[in-house]
């Protein structure tokens, strides 16, 4: 019995710790820690590391870009370099 909570706990801790430290779905991570082993569960997510979130703005660089060519011009272009 104290097997089966001492799992449970550990799966609970894994879950918590993927939520808070690692920025990944504690739910999954809990679920595949009852299933495998909270040991190797846990040892997977240090293995995985922090998830990173992806960039919601443009890139720096990318500000100062000319503007793109009306799609009239670019047929003339591509034109003239077929003749």
């Amino acid at each position: 019995m104290d097997l089966i909570i001492g799992w449970v706990l550990l799966s609970i801790a894994v879950g918590v710790g993927a939520r808070n430290r690692f920025n990944r779905s504690g739910a999954d991570w809990c679920v595949l820690s009852l299933v495998v082993s909270p040991l190797i569960a846990g040892a997977f997510l240090l293995a995985a590391g922090p998830k990173i979130a992806k960039a919601k703005r443009p890139l720096r660089g990318l500000k100062n870009c000319p503007p793109p060519l009306p799609t009239d011009d670019l047929d003339a272009a591509i034109r003239g370099l077929r003749a």
